[in-house]
């Protein structure tokens, strides 16, 4: 099994096994200097500790990434597009042009929007209407 199908049906049975629920909550999920493998890993895991508390809208503070690796990114990537087909929502916030550029290459702004701030993420994604996972 590939890391994203892990990750995905570790959400996947999360989402089963939670009751339904109507909060709004959003988490707010900050990443360090670097975004490599084990960065991510980090993040990955520290999601999945927010679906099992019922949280499915998430916002990742990028801003303090320093130097991105493109198994990071990969990862990154897919990790954002296991929670959006699940049902999950995701805000990305960075001050950097560059990391942003990156983000946008690589389609994670298909799946996620991007915000330079971190109260705008929050403010978009708690009144962004759920979704439901296909």
């Amino acid at each position: 099994m590939q890391p994203r199908d892990k990750f995905f049906s570790a959400l996947l049975g999360i989402q089963s096994a939670a009751a339904p629920s109507g909060a709004l909550a959003v988490e707010v999920v900050s990443a360090g200097p670097r975004l490599d493998v084990e960065a991510v890993d980090v993040l990955r895991t520290k999601l999945t500790a927010c679906a099992q508390r019922g949280s499915w809208r998430y916002v990742l503070d990028l801003t303090r990434v320093k130097t991105i690796d493109s198994q990071g990114l990969g990862m990154l990537v897919s990790a954002l597009r296991s929670i959006a087909d699940v049902g999950g929502a995701v805000g990305l916030v960075t001050h950097s042009p560059k990391l942003q550029r990156i983000l946008e290459l690589c389609a994670c702004s298909r799946s996620c929007k991007i915000f330079a701030r971190t109260g705008d993420a929050l403010i978009a994604l708690q009144t962004a209407q759920p979704k439901t996972a296909a």
